[in-house]
């Protein structure tokens, strides 16, 4: 028995998935500007493109993809043309774990809750 997949099931099912970038930044609606993508024969962890521009010629059109590429680091084309973006090797690149900021008044009420349940312990211990 043959199983089918959708195309939205198959993008988000490899790391190494065959897609376009057409497929990854069309559904966002940004059109991708923002995110890091790079080509499935791209080994080093640190070459990417970040998409800055994304424009359709026309409606239901071709998508042109501007960005920055960064090679092992350091950014070696700024605004530069993505090219080969209909070619299915696309992938997106991890995006680093961001750990939110507390407002000052979530840091000061965690602060005095650490404080009271501190005295609280020490209050029974003694007792």
């Amino acid at each position: 028995m043959t199983h089918f997949i959708s195309r939205a099931e198959r993008i988000l099912s490899s790391k190494y998935s065959k897609v376009s970038l057409w497929d990854l930044v069309l559904p966002k609606k940004n059109l991708g500007v923002g995110m890091k993508v790079k080509r499935a024969g791209w080994s080093q962890p640190e070459c990417y493109w970040e998409i800055t521009v994304a424009q359709l010629t026309q409606p239901g059109g071709r998508l042109r993809l501007r960005g920055n590429k960064y090679w092992n680091g350091r950014l070696v084309e700024e605004d530069g043309f993505i090219h080969c973006s209909a070619k299915q090797k696309w992938r997106l690149v991890e995006p680093e774990k961001v750990v939110p900021r507390l407002a000052k008044h979530m840091k000061d009420a965690m602060a005095t809750k650490e404080l009271r349940e501190a005295q609280q312990a020490s209050r029974e211990v003694e007792d």
